[in-house]
């Protein structure tokens, strides 16, 4: 609804109506500013993939369906934000059209009591429905304050690439990608994958799946990989 993009590539996702693996997408908000969106699982058996894909954001949006409420999912997945030291974010109350008025509000509140309990006390809760439309430009707005109390990412030093996804493409060769934390990286670069030690050189960097001269730090890059 957000970005226009399906995240869930694989079969199994659009059948199950699940997320298994990690989903990337742009999302350009109204004041300008670009963001990468990386959609992760939230069922408890592909945590490990949740975190793989939570590690280095800067910033959050929790979904919580309003015919549901908090799930034990939810609280697991606060709870991995608050270790990887996400600092804020934005929660998206879905499915607003398959409840009535009086429902929606207690899941409100409900969420609100819960994160009252947490480091994310206060963070908006934007009620949505992808059906209708209601909310999203309250959740755009939201999003958009959210995205500008995010401290600027330093391009300065080393470069730092968690990688979160490794694949081989025909006639190209190993593509690692990942959300950059830190420094800048660029075509004829040599970098250490880690654990291991191994030196690897850049051929080419794509930024959201588009060629770029340089990878910037916070942005979600890809980086095709010689001697990997």
């Amino acid at each position: 609804l957000l970005t226009g993009t399906n995240t869930d590539r694989l079969r199994e996702e659009r059948e199950r109506g699940i997320s298994i693996e990690l989903g990337y997408a742009q999302l350009r908000l109204p004041g300008g500013r670009l963001l990468g969106v990386v959609d992760v699982p939230g069922h408890e058996r592909f945590v490990r993939t949740m975190v793989a894909g939570a590690t280095g954001v800067d910033l959050f949006l929790l979904v919580v369906a309003a015919d549901d409420g908090v799930m034990p999912q939810t609280v697991e997945h606060v709870a991995i934000l608050d270790l990887l030291d996400v600092p804020l974010g934005v929660v998206a109350l879905t499915k607003i059209d398959l409840v009535d008025e009086e429902l929606r509000e207690l899941v409100r509140e409900d969420v609100t009591e819960y994160l009252g309990h947490t480091r994310y006390a206060g963070t908006p809760v934007v009620a949505v429905s992808s059906r209708d439309g209601r909310g999203v430009a309250e959740l755009l707005a939201a999003l958009e304050a959210a995205a500008a109390a995010v401290p600027t990412r330093s391009s300065a030093g080393g470069s730092r690439l968690p990688v979160d996804r490794v694949f081989s493409l025909k006639g190209i060769g190993t593509v690692a990608t990942g959300t950059l934390w830190r420094g800048v990286i660029a075509p004829g670069d040599t970098l250490t994958v880690q654990p291991g030690g191994v030196r690897v050189g850049v051929r080419s960097v794509e930024v959201h799946e588009s060629a770029a001269q340089t990878g910037q730090a916070g942005q979600r890059v890809g980086v095709n990989l010689r001697g990997a």
